[in-house]
């Protein structure tokens, strides 16, 4: 029995439907449909749909399991993990990190490269299919307006909830990108990811996405130009390691220690569009424990609601306030961890690129969300150290069963 399993790899095939269903769904998540969902339906069918995919991801632990292949460090850090997830499931009512629990679980030893390959092309024709249909009316297109100058600018959703989502999901396709072609990028690449990032600035105005895409584009592509790779990363490793941790406790004391009457603050609060004022309203308002607390964020969408507005973008402080100090700490290590392996393997790529999505979450909401940031993936996945050319039938090896494991 076991050895059929390691032969076929009944795993893998499993956790490739499960990955795709759930990148799937976690971006219908992300779009306008879900604001107009009056009578829940479109709701209950992707909460439906999620808890399906916790059965498969259960069978999937299983069979892993049957083939002995967890080593005991990993379950042990698992033991930890589910701690983090199920106080706040059980005290506050969130449930959702209960899939990210099982998701992590299942994806212990995965290909890291075929998962990031699927998701790459899923959220991209997912992303212009939404785009495209929010144009020609098939999907909503929700209008916002900001005041700027005496000028009012129209801001559009592009079939997205938000007028900053399709931007977001669009930077964390470019993360992926870099992540598949590292030195192989070529110069016009870039550019046409650019126009790309142009066009949903002029469209929704959402200036962060655009702003660090464009400097993680720039960057990316001189360091492509280079034949000796990361140079200056040789003694920063330490630092590289540690530095999403470093950027979210750095984040969480800013809203913490944030202070109103003192001009630094003021002018770090306007900088940040009021973000640190509102963050900090809600840790005054509801307060910060190891388990959370069930909150209903109010602000982020079109519809029409009498609820205060308490929307907090950090995705540092949402975390902390909705699912406890806790399980941001387990955030923290799941991105410190993807950086040791990639360090390990020489992938400083990788190590930069999960900095990049660490910085990114100081002021979006989408640090754990696996259609924005699906890279986390990596601190479970089975990385490898990759050839510096192109095989012919490089697509199809990554889909191929995978190897053993180390």
């Amino acid at each position: 029995m076991v050895n059929w399993l390691n032969k076929n790899r009944i795993q893998d095939r499993l956790f490739d439907v499960t990955w795709i269903i759930l990148i799937i769904v976690s971006m219908l998540r992300l779009s306008a449909w879900i604001l107009y969902d009056t009578s829940l339906k479109f709701e209950t069918t992707l909460l439906t749909i999620e808890y399906g995919l916790c059965g498969l991801c259960i069978v999937i632990i299983i069979l892993n399991f049957i083939c002995r292949k967890y080593p005991w460090k990993v379950v042990i850090c698992y033991a930890i993990m589910a701690i983090a997830v199920f106080l706040p499931a059980y005290f506050a009512d969130n449930k959702y990190m209960v899939v990210l629990w099982l998701v992590f679980g299942a994806a212990y030893g995965q290909n890291s490269r075929r998962l990031i390959t699927i998701s790459f092309f899923i959220t991209a024709i997912m992303s212009v299919l939404l785009v495209a249909f929010s144009l020609i009316g098939i999907a909503p297109n929700p209008e916002w307006h900001r005041y700027r100058a005496g000028l009012t600018l129209i801001r559009y959703g592009l079939g997205f909830h938000y007028t900053s989502t399709g931007p977001t999901v669009f930077f964390g396709i470019i993360l992926q990108y870099i992540y598949l072609r590292k030195e192989k990028l070529r110069f016009f690449e870039p550019l046409i990811l650019e126009a790309i990032n142009l066009f949903l600035y002029w469209k929704t105005d959402a200036r962060m996405p655009f702003y660090l895409g464009t400097v993680v584009l720039v960057f990316f592509l001189i360091e492509s130009l280079f034949k000796n790779h990361w140079r200056f990363t040789a003694k920063l490793k330490g630092l590289l390691v540690v530095a999403p941790a470093l950027i979210g406790l750095i984040s969480v004391a800013g809203y913490i220690f944030y202070d109103g009457s003192k001009p630094f603050w003021q002018k770090l609060n306007i900088l940040l569009t009021e973000r640190l004022a509102l963050g900090d309203a809600a840790v005054q308002t509801y307060g910060i424990n190891l388990y959370g607390h069930d909150i209903a964020w109010n602000g982020s969408g079109v519809v029409p609601t009498d609820a205060a507005y308490n929307f907090v973008d950090c995705s540092y402080m949402r975390l902390l306030l909705s699912y406890g100090a806790l399980f941001l700490a387990v955030v923290l290590a799941i991105y410190v961890i993807a950086n040791i392996k990639a360090v390990k393997i020489g992938d400083h790529w990788l190590c930069l690129l999960m900095i990049c999505a660490a910085l990114y979450g100081v002021t979006e909401p989408y640090l754990v969300d696996f259609a924005a940031t699906p890279l986390i993936i990596t601190a479970v996945a089975y990385c490898e150290r990759e050839a510096l050319t192109y095989r012919k039938r490089w697509l199809a090896d990554i889909f191929k069963p995978s190897s053993s494991l180390q």
